[in-house]
């Protein structure tokens, strides 16, 4: 009974591990842009492949809820092409810390508290 918890266990928290094959490898950058006319407010927001990367690697996937409850949803903006998996992926950050992922038909919202220093904070 004993092996049979730690077995239960052992499978339990590999599925919560993070799983390396999910991992966003940001392929390209495609566009910087900003919503409303908002350039001059947006000027200085730029990213670069590493940056992208370190976004997707600390922050966290939230639902659409938390995301416009709790962060700020920023016009300046940053998209580009990703891969998960093999499957190629669009994705765009925007400077409040948050993100998104599209591959193929699904969205995935993401959001960073930690990521200051990435957008110049």
């Amino acid at each position: 009974m004993k092996n049979q918890l730690l077995v239960y266990l052992f499978i339990l928290t590999s599925c919560s591990a993070p799983n390396k094959l999910n991992t966003v490898n940001i392929d390209e950058i495609s566009s910087y842009g900003t919503d409303a006319n908002q350039a001059e407010f947006c000027s200085d927001f730029q990213l670069n492949k590493e940056q992208a990367n370190s976004f997707f690697q600390k922050a966290k996937q939230v639902s659409f809820k938390k995301l416009h409850d709790q962060f700020d949803y920023l016009p300046c903006f940053v998209r580009g092409k990703a891969t998960i998996k093999n499957e190629s992926c669009d994705w765009e950050i925007r400077a409040g810390g948050t993100g998104e992922l599209i591959c193929g038909s699904k969205v995935q919202y993401w959001a960073c508290d930690n990521c200051n220093l990435l957008f110049g904070g």
